[in-house]
């Protein structure tokens, strides 16, 4: 939900949820508020920006039943899931599927399944590239932190392989064969 959505709070005060954020990064729960100028009823809103977060999440949920960290591990797997779509779809980063089209769903089930085996080998290649220390020999800076993805780090891996300086080739090569 967008930070300028308003909140009808159980006093029938009229806020943008933004305003619910903590100054300490605790997470907020608003339980059976309204939102929009519609009032339309909701069972909880989750108001959340944690330290290291690039912004804050508003979500809002009809499962009044669940706590608000299990509302935030959900949407974290859906924003996971969301990211991996992305990577299938995407022609620049990913397996391109977007550039596809069929009207068979048996052709298309089977290239997602393709699409989502070739993930699963790029990432491994990426997490076995971390693991032999190669990171830091395809990103600009010296942050100390992971700039892409295992998945983005296995496609640059994959694609530099052939050229690959021994060094490298060989670490990355004996990790992946571990697996």
């Amino acid at each position: 939900m967008h930070s300028s959505i308003t909140v009808t709070d159980l006093e029938g005060n009229l806020l943008p949820v933004n305003h619910f954020l903590t100054p300490t990064g605790r997470t907020k729960t608003l339980k059976n508020v309204e939102i929009t100028a519609k009032r339309e009823p909701v069972a909880k809103i989750v108001c959340c920006k944690k330290k290291g977060m690039k912004a804050a999440w508003f979500l809002a949920s009809s499962r009044g039943d669940l706590a608000a960290s299990k509302i935030l591990d959900l949407y974290a797997k859906r924003w996971g899931i969301e990211t991996t779509f992305r990577d299938i779809k995407d022609y620049r980063f990913g397996m391109g599927l977007s550039e596809t089209s069929t009207r068979s769903p048996l052709r298309r089930d089977r290239l997602f399944l393709i699409s989502a085996l070739a993930i699963g080998l790029l990432t491994l290649l990426g997490q076995t590239g971390e693991e032999a220390d190669l990171e830091r020999t395809i990103k600009a800076n010296t942050s100390k932190i992971r700039s892409y993805s295992l998945f983005r780090q296995g496609c640059i891996y994959y694609q530099l392989l052939p050229n690959m300086r021994e060094e490298w080739a060989v670490p990355l090569m004996e990790n992946f064969y571990r697996y």
